[in-house]
């Protein structure tokens, strides 16, 4: 088997597809998962050690959902990814609401591991200071970024977008694909847009050629090059995202569906996104 000690990209995962936080329009379609589901450590821990086979280096990996703090294995799943990639960054994404309810063997797991609890701040009240002195007090590195003000809509529901214009104008803001049952999908909508099907019943499918079996394949090139490249479901996504108002969900479908955005207003926000990217870059190859 041949081995890459370059993984270009950071790496999402979920643990758990629901959320007790039901945002408009949330892009891994959380407010339609119908009951709990949760990832299986089984198959994480044979995913992430197959990952370990084929790379020796990944620079962050997101544990997230849904809402991870909702898994009742979540310290399971940390132990797993800590120990199989030893200096990755790895965060934690959570709305935290329910942070402040977690077990104090949560905060030392997340300290003797080094975890970065990363804050996904939406538009609701939370104990913003008491999280800070909490997270002070038992030595946890935690993120609290700006409030999330909008989302966007992506979903093409004609089905009818240039790929390769999709593909590029999504990747100038986004390079963060997806692990998903031994399955690398370079980005989160071929991942679950199986919830968004079946609550909507709708044959937005994903095909073989949407994703690559990381069981499968022994060459970490190979994947590389398939992660680089279009995939048939980008003829879903708009080729100019809008961004609305952050909100709580209904449920429509409008909520996802979208036309392209302005050109002008579109340029500028890949130039915000990729100048973030870039620096994610350079601070990785610092760390190597």
């Amino acid at each position: 088997m041949k081995k890459s000690s370059y993984f270009p990209y950071i790496l999402e995962t979920h643990l758990v597809d629901h959320c007790n936080l039901k945002c408009k329009g949330c892009s891994h379609f959380a407010p339609l998962v119908e009951g709990e589901v949760f990832a299986d450590i089984g198959i994480f821990s044979r995913d992430m050690a197959r990952l370990r086979q084929l790379f020796d280096d990944i620079y962050e990996i997101r544990l997230m959902g849904g809402e991870p703090l909702l898994h009742p294995e979540l310290l399971s799943f940390i132990d797993v990814v800590r120990q199989s990639f030893p200096r990755a960054r790895v965060s934690l994404f959570t709305n935290g609401i329910g942070l402040l309810n977690m077990p104090d063997i949560f905060w030392k797991t997340c300290a003797d591991k080094q975890i970065l609890v990363k804050l996904t701040h939406y538009p609701i009240e939370l104990p913003i200071n008491e999280i800070k002195r909490k997270s002070k007090e038992k030595q946890v590195q935690i993120k609290i970024p700006n409030r999330i003000k909008k989302f966007f809509k992506h979903l093409n529901i004609s089905g009818d977008s240039d790929p390769r214009s999709s593909f590029r104008n999504c990747r100038l803001m986004f390079k963060t694909p997806q692990l998903r049952d031994g399955k690398l999908y370079p980005c989160f909508f071929p991942a679950y847009i199986h919830i968004f099907n079946s609550y909507f019943n709708l044959p937005i499918y994903v095909s073989d050629k949407d994703f690559i079996n990381i069981l499968e394949n022994d060459d970490p090139s190979v994947i590389l090059q398939f992660l680089g490249q279009q995939i048939p479901m980008c003829r879903w996504c708009l080729e100019r995202r809008n961004f609305v108002k952050w909100d709580l969900s209904r449920r429509d479908i409008h909520e996802w569906i979208g036309n392209n955005a302005g050109t002008v207003p579109h340029f500028f926000r890949k130039l915000k996104y990729h100048a973030i990217h870039l620096y994610s870059e350079s601070k990785r190859k610092l760390n190597r």
